[in-house]
């Protein structure tokens, strides 16, 4: 091929041969290097052109080989719906960046209004449950760990607790509707910790159980306390020999002594032979008055 022939005489065959011989050869290691020995053979090939014959050589060169056109034009349009497929990708992606984003953030607030409680809340003594100022909690998993197995204890604790009321208020007797009647608080924390139902009725439950608990101690000792005093006081009078001599007739002056000293006898064997049944008399029934009294006015 002389590159001083026109356009019409240029012999194409040598350079689409050569062009074809590249593209099925496998001695180009990788696409970049057949590319480069396909622009050789064109710009050999196509030397001495000006500009409008090297436009239509150009073209005859490319009509020689629609599969690669074709090709490219494939490849082009795979790649453009690859890309939107990827932008598609990559906006849903940023949508779900932004919700756990703010869903962190309202986890965040929570667990520091919760600690917030525990390291500065008012407490019966003066102190909180954890020692600290701040009221932000650690971000970190290991720190906050020791932390949620404290309050774990203390809900275990509540709900032994109940149970405990539940029992001691049963040996007392019905006294109608009481914060520990079911549903239980267990009952109520798994239905919390599940989002089930009606969650703040299901917290309001479980406040009013705690606060009623709270009040159980103090109940029970006062009810106790007062028991033993008023009981033990009631057996004293009921053995008292000034209360005999008045129960027993004076119609028998010389036999009066005797008479009260029998009356004391018969009163103490009395009681002695039915021990669990004074005691439930004498004992009981203040105790139950007091600790009702006490869990009703202190709510």
């Amino acid at each position: 091929m002389s590159p001083q022939l026109g356009l019409d005489d240029r012999d194409l065959a040598p350079a689409i041969e050569e062009i074809r011989r590249i593209l099925a050869s496998e001695e180009y290691p990788e696409a970049r290097h057949r590319k480069a020995a396909i622009r050789r053979i064109l710009h050999a090939s196509a030397a001495g052109l000006d500009q409008g014959d090297l436009k239509k050589f150009m073209e005859r060169i490319r009509a020689r080989f629609p599969d690669r056109t074709y090709e490219s034009l494939a490849l082009a349009r795979e790649l453009e719906a690859r890309n939107r497929e990827l932008e598609e990708e990559n906006r849903a992606l940023r949508e779900e960046r932004d919700a756990l984003s703010e869903r962190m953030r309202g986890t965040d607030a929570a667990l520091d209004r919760l600690w917030g409680r525990m390291v500065s809340g008012d407490t019966a003594g003066g102190r909180a449950i954890i020692g600290g100022s701040g009221a932000a909690a650690p971000r970190r998993p290991d720190l906050l760990e020791p932390a949620f197995e404290g309050l774990g204890s203390l809900i275990e604790f509540a709900q032994k607790l109940e149970t405990i009321a539940v029992e001691v208020e049963k040996s007392l007797g019905p006294r109608g509707a009481r914060p520990i009647d079911p549903p239980a608080m267990a009952e109520l924390w798994r239905s919390v910790g599940r989002n089930e139902g009606d969650v703040k009725q299901h917290l309001a439950l479980i406040q009013e159980k705690l606060r009623y608990l709270g009040l159980l101690p103090a109940a029970t000792v006062a009810g106790a306390n007062q028991s033993w005093k008023g009981g033990t006081r009631l057996i004293l009078e009921h053995l008292d020999p000034e209360k005999v001599e008045d129960a027993v007739s004076k119609k028998l002056p010389v036999l009066r002594d005797k008479a009260v000293l029998d009356e004391v006898r018969n009163r103490f064997q009395e009681f002695w032979s039915q021990l669990d049944k004074n005691i439930t008399h004498y004992y009981r029934g203040t105790f139950e008055k007091v600790y009702a009294e006490k869990m009703e006015e202190r709510r």
